[in-house]
């Protein structure tokens, strides 16, 4: 078992020779292996042999056989490379995509410690080229991101929608002739200055396309995300009876009737709730240990500004 085919590759130097040895025809078996591992490697299935505790001690009647077919290949290689301890075979930077399939594999077999020496070189060479890995959240973290994202979306869109529901509840309640109106003129005047704020709060919304829009539609509007959604919000325009000396117009300002504050749609997205779970705490609590780190994993709670731009 530990006679292992070997090819001479010419490309190699003299020095790559004596340092790592000739290269194996059989990249997956390891001469301490006690255990078959069948894995794809460049589109083969082939049969490895690998050590499950890195010992050298085997005997044929505890030979083990782990299928790992569905697995990458050349990030399955990796990890046993670490795992044996050839890290002359190990590349210095993997690329984006495999350092995703490593994580992926990590998480699966509850390995990570393997990777722990290489972890920080590993992503302090990668963060540049940083990419998206929304495959490899922890479980939930994406539900809870968008349900703060609903809730944030619904709290910004009351602030102009309960003061537009307040002028029609009371009109329907009390009729035509009741007021919100603040300055002490004429009923008529007063039905007035009702009229113009609720009609001119009803077409900005309408202009902003926000008009009676649910939740559900709201969520799943194209290219916003909550900040934007803020800004749309906060830029709602109100009109208010300003003074035109004219016989049947107030003669007074009527700002002061309306105490509606768009703006507060930024408190919403300042005071976000951390979409981060205690499940999620405490795996990266143990995946921490796991990499002989010690630094609280309830610095991730701190990702609560990422919900922001959740789209």
């Amino acid at each position: 078992m530990n006679n292992v085919p070997t090819t001479i590759d010419a490309s190699k130097s003299s020095r790559d020779l004596l340092v790592n040895g000739p290269t194996p025809a059989n990249a997956v078996v390891f001469e301490e292996g006690d255990t078959k591992i069948l894995v794809t490697y460049k589109g083969a299935c082939i049969e490895g042999l690998g050590s499950q505790d890195g010992s050298s001690q085997s005997s044929a009647h505890q030979q083990k056989t782990i299928e790992c077919q569905e697995d990458d290949g050349e990030t399955l290689l990796i990890l046993l490379n670490i795992k044996h301890l050839k890290f002359q075979q190990v590349p210095a930077v993997p690329r984006i995509d495999i350092l995703r399939q490593v994580a992926s594999l990590c998480e699966q077999y509850q390995c990570v410690g393997i990777v722990a020496p290489l972890v920080e070189s590993w992503l302090s060479e990668a963060y540049p080229f940083g990419t998206r890995i929304d495959d490899l959240l922890p479980p939930g973290l994406l539900e809870s991101i968008l349900d703060v994202c609903r809730e944030a979306m619904e709290d910004i869109i009351k602030i102009p929608s309960a003061e537009l529901s307040r002028y029609e509840a009371a009109v329907s309640s009390h009729g035509p002739r009741y007021h919100f109106c603040q300055v002490q003129v004429s009923s008529q005047v007063r039905v007035a200055c009702d009229t113009v704020i609720h009609g001119s709060l009803m077409r900005s919304l309408m202009s902003k396309g926000l008009y009676q829009k649910s939740v559900n539609e709201l969520v799943s509007m194209p290219d916003i995300d909550l900040e934007i959604f803020a800004d749309i919000v906060a830029d709602l325009e109100v009109l208010h009876i300003t003074p035109a000396g004219e016989a049947h117009v107030s003669c007074y300002t009527h700002s002061a009737c309306t105490t509606v504050n768009f703006v507060d749609a930024y408190k919403v997205v300042d005071n976000l709730r951390s979409p981060v779970l205690e499940s999620h705490i405490e795996h990266m609590r143990s995946q921490r240990e796991k990499l002989g780190r010690t630094k609280s994993a309830k610095t991730w709670k701190k990702c609560k500004r990422s919900v922001a731009c959740c789209r």
